[in-house]
């Protein structure tokens, strides 16, 4: 989840667009079993927050807020 991590941090740092993280996103592999619950709640919550910014459902605020919140999580939390 270092990817997922920096990927973030860019959106943050205004480095990386909603666009981008949104199709970052909309290529994870939901059968990996690598990944924890935990991981596929999260990335999901910000997948559906994505794609409710880019269709005018939700403010980008509400996006950057949820990726405010999982950056300030444990390591354990995302990574």
């Amino acid at each position: 989840m270092d990817e997922l991590n920096q990927l973030l941090q860019d959106y943050l740092n205004s480095d990386q667009d909603l666009g981008q993280c949104a199709e970052w996103l909309a290529g994870i592999d939901w059968d990996d079993p690598a990944l924890t619950y935990g991981e596929k709640e999260t990335l999901g919550l910000l997948e559906l927050l994505a794609v409710e910014v880019s269709e005018s459902i939700r403010p980008e605020q509400d996006f950057r807020d949820a990726v405010a919140e999982v950056l300030t999580r444990e390591p354990a939390a995302v990574a």
